[in-house]
């Protein structure tokens, strides 16, 4: 910390902490999940588009409306809150267990 309250960054030549090390290993990981995902969408839509003649604008309109389908054009897709199928208390829709009971929800496709 500078004397002021200031964040300053380490001297170079210093080793990171454990911790800024593992959130950069888990940083890394997602990046490498999200390169294989890339990837494979790229091959998946280039399979459609040559073998079901399907156009990259069709594909654009699609990504717009399954965007929408949340209500909300934001590069995201919210899932709707869910009743947890043990106790019946609404839970957030990412959540894949109850907050309240413990019991597992099964996932939604492609959330």
């Amino acid at each position: 910390m500078h004397m002021f309250g200031y964040y300053r960054p380490p001297h170079p030549g210093t080793t990171a902490s454990p911790g800024a090390e593992r959130a950069q290993s888990k940083a890394d990981s997602v990046e490498q999940r999200l390169d294989r995902a890339l990837v494979t969408m790229e091959a998946m839509w280039t399979l459609l588009r040559e073998r079901l003649q399907l156009t990259d604008e069709e594909l654009a309109r699609r990504v717009v409306e399954v965007d929408e389908s949340d209500g909300i054009l934001d590069g995201k897709v919210r899932r709707p809150p869910k009743a947890c199928p043990h106790c019946g208390k609404t839970i957030p829709g990412r959540f894949l267990r109850c907050l309240y009971c413990g019991e597992v929800v099964a996932p939604e496709p492609f959330a």
